[in-house]
This record gives C-alpha cells, structure tokens and sequence, in this order.
C-alpha cells in the first residue's frame, strides 16, 4: 500500500520544517514499543528504576534498541516511514541513520542546555530529518512549544521535521517520565562523523569504525528505495 499527503502537509511542513500526523500508530503499537523499550533500558541500566535515572543515562542505554528486540523492529519498519520521509524531505533513498528512545526520569537533567538540530548533535551525517514518536502520555506534563498549535504530545502521535529543525530538548527533558522514540533518516550516503555534542559520538570505533567511513546498510538500514 502506497502512503500519500494532502498538498497542504508539506505546505505546512515546508513553511515550518515539522509537521504532526496523528495515530500513524495504533495504541498497541504505541504501548508495545513502550513496554519493549522500558525492558531493555532496565536491562542496560541493570535493573535500576528509570525514575531514579539520570537522564543522560537514558540517552546512552538507548540507541538503536530496534536492533535487540524483533517486536520493536516489526512495529518500526511496518509504519512507512520511509515513504512518509521521501514525501517530505523529496529524497530517495531513504536509510535510517539511528533511533534513539527519549525516556525521561524525575532528575530532569537536561543534555543539552539549548534548543539543538538533528544535524548539530549526531555523529552520523548528513541527515534529512528525523521523527519523534510519541508512546505514552505523561499524566502531568508541561506544555512543550515544539510549535504553537503543536502542544500535545499524546500516545500515538508523530512530529516530522527536517534536520535542521531547531527542537526544544531542554524543554522536553523536564518532562517526567516522558517515552518516545526519535528516529533520524539519512540520504543513500552516510558518514561516520566526530561530534562531541553526541554521547555516542565515539560508539562505532568500538565496531573499528574511524571518522570519515561510510556507514553500510548493516548499521544504517534502507527504508526506502
């Protein structure tokens, strides 16, 4: 099945550089990538309550967990992302650069202290945009201004922007107890690149990656051709 948007989507999204879909996933798939996620990151953390975690702890538990969990990946790879970024970013192909689940715990520690680009705090690259998926709804949550009329983030919504989108990452981190999975897409050549805003920044040396490398499909997988 092919996917398509109104006109006025990427009118909007062109205009704004982010753009909201509502219930791109079902509420089960929300709540199963959420429960699959929480494992995981209890599982790196070594049981530690993820309450009581730093955030940045969270951050570096959760890169890429799609890799470790087939439910995560079958639910990830079934939305037409791919075909979602090639409408909006007017690439193809389309690879998926990295996912990272944006868990929050009552610490309220912030990576990064401004509002940041995709493109400013990864060290693969370039990147087109990226999306949040939202898994859960905060019971008390503040209102996060990703723009004016895009407040809520509510389970099962999806935030597209592009990589140069300035995303409020201090706002979002004091939320409690926030879940939801960014996702970053990247053009058919990817690189390896230093960047020391990025906790993972030195993660793919340990696979004998050196900057500079093109990154192959086995760590950047191809969504859309």
């Amino acid at each position: 099945m092919r996917f398509s948007l109104p006109d006025s989507y990427f009118e909007f999204f062109l205009r704004n550089q982010i753009l909201e879909i509502e219930n791109l996933m079902t509420s089960q798939d929300a709540e199963t990538l959420s429960e699959k996620c929480e494992e995981l990151l209890l599982k790196h953390m070594h049981q530690k309550p993820l309450n009581i975690t730093s955030n940045l702890e969270l951050w570096k538990a959760g890169k890429d967990l799609w890799k470790e969990d087939a439910d995560i990946k079958k639910i990830l790879f079934r939305l037409q992302l791919g075909e979602l970024s090639h409408i909006l970013f007017k690439q193809r192909p389309i690879r998926l650069a990295y996912t990272q689940a944006l868990f929050t715990g009552d610490k309220q520690d912030s990576l990064f202290d401004e509002t940041e680009t995709l493109q400013n705090i990864s060290s693969m690259g370039p990147l087109l945009g990226g999306v949040l998926l939202c898994l859960d709804t905060p019971s008390e949550q503040e209102a996060v201004a990703l723009l004016p009329d895009l407040k809520t983030l509510a389970k099962g919504r999806a935030f597209f922007f592009s990589g140069e989108y300035q995303i409020p990452f201090a706002e979002l981190f004091k939320q409690k107890r926030l879940k939801m999975i960014l996702l970053c897409f990247a053009p058919g050549k990817i690189r390896y690149k230093l960047e020391p805003k990025d906790p993972h920044t030195h993660e793919l040396k340990k696979s004998g990656y050196a900057f500079g490398d093109s990154l192959p499909e086995e760590i950047c997988p191809y969504l859309y051709r």
